[in-house]
């Protein structure tokens, strides 16, 4: 069995001088907690004041919005088939003629082999033809040369036999048969000609029939090819790949005219924005706005506003002036600020609390610059934007308006700078 040790006298010293600290942290606490709970505001609470200076007021509407491209090409699928490989994700930048999906059709392939084979039976037939064609044109050639032949023969005779049937050497009746021959030689001869054009017509019209089968057999068997091709989509140009329908996976069957995804150019973007519908009388075309593409402000002005109410919204679209942020891309959200106005030099201060509608009088709290007090004073406001709002009357240059009334001072006719515990902000 262990004996206990008696616990040593500096640890005991630092046990209770640790326990001592703490009640003393414990009590400042509690100090400065009912000094908070006692005071009307916290200690370092600020109630907040703002000076009225003469400086210009920029007016403006806030608008909500996405970038969009100008240039969208939507993919569609040429050639049915199913995919057999995946090679992009949407969001990378392709270059043209980049492969994003391949498809796989036998059937096209076999049909590819079956017309070129069609092709080569064709084109031996109309070698074929060509051959016995001029084998037949050569002897009609042949047969009208010695028609020819033949006719001059008997144009010879005639004339020999015409010298003698004038001597009376020959008999009449030679003398007729050589004229008869001549005669049917001519004949023989024109219709050896005749023969000879009809058939060079009907050798160019056979031949071009085969030449045309030949050239559709091969024009299918382009079409066959380019939808063979059409099997790997490729981006049409260099642009973000930014849509891949849901329906494309891998062995997924497509039908030709089936929409694959799209591809846009990041280059050429605008902002499509909206505002409320009550806002809309504030637009108008060629209006300078300001976008705000994630922190980076890019101007641009108002090329179109739509003339439509949805959702109690209208639509605008905005040209940018200069280039984009980096970090630009389509459908990106951001917004934007409408400038509908610039009021030039004009008396401005920040807008308190209690003012809402502009073009419209409330009662602040205002101190004169030489006062150590705020009073109530009735003030005229014109025009409100980004939490600044136009003086028309009431005020003067250097006045000081508090942001907020205190609860427990706000009924008073008059609010001390001392009782704002020496923390208001001029």
């Amino acid at each position: 069995m262990d004996i206990p040790q008696r616990e040593s006298l500096s640890a005991r010293l630092s046990r209770r001088a640790t326990i001592l600290g703490g009640v003393t942290l414990m009590l400042f606490i509690g100090y400065f907690a009912l000094d908070a709970l006692s005071s009307p505001f916290g200690a370092d609470e600020k109630v907040a004041a703002d000076t009225v200076r003469h400086t210009t007021l920029e007016v403006s509407t806030k608008a909500f919005g996405y970038l969009k491209p100008n240039r969208q090409i939507l993919l569609i699928a040429a050639t049915p088939g199913l995919v057999e490989k995946i090679h992009v994700k949407p969001g990378v930048i392709l270059a043209e003629g980049e492969p994003i999906l391949t498809l796989n059709n036998t059937a096209l392939v076999e049909k590819l082999a079956q017309q070129e084979l069609e092709i080569l039976e064709l084109d031996a037939d109309l070698q074929m033809l060509k051959a016995n064609l001029n084998k037949e044109e050569r002897t009609i050639n042949n047969e009208l040369a010695i028609t020819k032949g033949q006719l001059a023969i008997s144009e010879i005779e005639l004339e020999a036999k015409s010298k003698l049937f004038d001597e009376h050497i020959v008999s009449a009746i030679d003398f007729k048969k050589s004229q008869l021959q001549v005669e049917q030689g001519k004949l023989n001869l024109q219709l050896r000609s005749d023969n000879l054009q009809s058939f060079i017509e009907a050798k160019t019209a056979h031949l071009a029939s085969a030449k045309l089968k030949l050239e559709k057999a091969k024009q299918a068997l382009k079409y066959t090819q380019k939808g063979l091709n059409n099997l790997v989509v490729r981006a049409p140009f260099t642009g973000l790949f930014n849509h891949l329908s849901d329906s494309i996976e891998l062995g997924a069957h497509l039908n030709a005219g089936e929409i694959l995804g799209a591809i846009s150019d990041p280059e050429s973007l605008y902002a499509e924005l909206s505002v409320a519908a009550v806002n809309a009388s504030d637009l108008a075309l060629n209006q300078l706005v300001v976008l705000n593409i994630k922190g980076a402000a890019v101007t641009g002005t108002i090329s179109r506003i739509s003339p439509n109410v949805n959702d109690n919204q209208v639509s605008f679209d905005v040209i940018p002036r200069n280039d984009m942020p980096a970090m630009a891309r389509p459908n990106l959200e951001i917004s934007g600020k409408v400038i509908t106005d610039n009021l030039g030099i004009s008396m401005v201060v920040n807008k308190p609390q209690a003012v809402k509608h502009s073009h419209t009088t409330y009662s602040l709290y205002v101190k004169t610059a030489d006062a150590d007090y705020y009073q109530p004073t009735e003030v005229k406001v014109g025009k409100i934007a980004d939490g600044k709002m136009q003086v028309i009357t009431g005020l003067n240059t250097n006045d000081s308006v508090l942001m907020s009334t205190p609860k427990e001072l706000g009924n008073q006719p008059k609010i001390v700078v001392e009782e704002l515990h020496g923390q208001t902000v001029n």
